[in-house]
């Protein structure tokens, strides 16, 4: 299963663990396959500072952990779903160039377009349930 996750997803696994922590478990046991690309890696980076204080090492080591679990994709089509936090279109962007089966983010402006052309759009807590349950 190619997932991609939301930065909001990244931080919270790196940062608090929980559902958004399991998901990158599972990604480093080969159970999923993460999809990032350079605009989602580059706004961790930035929150993960920002937000959380990290240094630069302790961002880029975050990053280099991630990209050994992960696929990145160079997202050539730009999309303009969602008008109220345009950035959340890079998640979109990022699923289309990666072939995702889900994106998984806890923004409620992505999970309220609900699906992305067939791509549907899950909170960590309910795509972990459909992972576990099938």
């Amino acid at each position: 299963m190619r997932v991609v996750p939301d930065t909001n997803v990244l931080v919270s696994a790196i940062v608090f663990g929980g559902p958004p922590g399991r998901l990158i478990e599972l990604a480093a046991e080969g159970h999923i396959q993460l999809v990032l690309s350079p605009p989602l890696i580059d706004e961790l980076r930035e929150v993960l500072r920002r937000k959380f204080g990290f240094s630069d090492a302790a961002a880029h080591q975050a990053e280099t952990l991630l990209r050994r679990i992960s696929t990145v994709v160079e997202p050539q089509q730009e999309v303009a779903v969602i008008s109220e936090d345009p950035e959340d279109n890079r998640v979109l962007e990022a699923a289309l160039a990666g072939d995702a089966d889900v994106v998984v983010s806890g923004d409620r402006h992505l999970l309220d377009v609900n699906t992305f052309g067939d791509i549907p759009i899950l909170s960590p807590r309910v795509l972990l349930k459909r992972i576990t349950s099938s």
